[in-house]
């Protein structure tokens, strides 16, 4: 049996595709998995492996992203159009950059990031 890492990774990747999510019970998570919602692969950077999902109504998005390889990698949030990121689930070390906010992700490390519906309260 796999485990650390590795395991997580795997299951990340598999709870991204299948809608399955851990945390179904936030709000953003279970409106962007929920039915009707839409999952499209999405372009981060090289060594990384994301999907944006997106709820159906409302304007929820989750942004799962995911190192495939044995070295650190960066990336820049720019598929959530400028919206503060709201950390779900994973390990992320974040820097402000010159283009913006960038996130670094362990080897074989993810991180899930969402965002709330326009105008939701920030609670």
């Amino acid at each position: 049996m796999v485990t650390g890492p590795l395991h997580a990774l795997a299951d990340s990747l598999r709870s991204s595709l299948t809608g399955s999510a851990p945390d179904a019970g936030h709000p953003v998570v279970a409106a962007a998995f929920g039915a009707g919602s839409t999952v499209a692969p999405v372009d981060v950077g090289s060594g990384l492996w994301a999907v944006l999902r997106t709820a159906a109504v409302g304007g929820h998005r989750v942004l799962c992203v995911h190192n495939v390889t044995d070295v650190a990698r960066s990336f820049a949030p720019h598929v959530l159009d400028g919206a503060t990121p709201l950390f779900l689930s994973g390990e992320t070390s974040t820097t402000e950059a010159a283009d913006g906010l960038r996130c670094e992700l362990r080897p074989h490390g993810f991180v899930w990031l969402g965002t709330r519906s326009p105008g939701e309260d920030k609670r």
